[in-house]
């Protein structure tokens, strides 16, 4: 059987002027393999999940995910999930925008994969991003619209644009996690 556990939220000093943003780890391991998550809440209802997974199959166990957009990036290795049942796959610089209710379960056939996911949770986050970014002019309302409505799923297959954009993400420093991910 295996065995989930949400760690404490990490949070160090590093001296005067240095801190390290605080996140959230949650583990999972079993014969099979194991899983790692590490998320970071940019801005309420907004956060950046890490993923380190080594294992075939993981499924989340949760009642009612609630109304979240989820932007995945697929660093390395390989991941298949079952959409409204069908599948599709992200390999390395893949990209994929879904909403989370629609999502079914995961697979890792390689038993190896690294990406990211942008979580924003519509009902909590902020109506429009520009009270936190001046000319950012988003809201997560038109977004989840734009690449999901009627239950679709937007993929993107590598491109050197999102590579780019993504490639910042896995370098970040530690000291400056907080206003970088912002």
């Amino acid at each position: 059987m295996g065995t989930l556990f949400e760690s404490q939220k990490i949070s160090e000093n590093y001296g005067e002027n240095l801190t390290r943003m605080e996140c959230t780890e949650y583990c999972f391991s079993d014969e099979e393999g194991s899983l790692k998550a590490t998320s970071y809440t940019v801005f309420p209802g907004i956060e950046i999940v890490y993923h380190d997974i080594h294992t075939q199959k993981y499924s989340e166990k949760t009642e009612s995910p609630g109304n979240i957009l989820e932007i995945n990036h697929c660093r390395e290795g390989r991941i298949e999930r079952e959409f409204q049942k069908e599948f599709y796959y992200l390999s390395p610089g893949d990209l994929s925008i879904v909403q989370k209710t629609n999502i079914e379960s995961s697979y890792f056939p390689m038993a190896h994969y690294h990406g990211i996911s942008v979580l924003i949770h519509i009902d909590q986050a902020p109506k429009c991003l520009s009270c936190f970014l001046d000319d950012v002019r988003v809201s997560p309302q038109a977004l989840a619209k734009k690449f999901c409505s009627e239950g679709r799923c937007f993929i993107v297959r590598s491109h050197i644009g999102i590579e780019h954009i993504f490639s910042e993400l896995y370098n970040v420093p530690d000291n400056i996690k907080k206003g970088y991910f912002k």
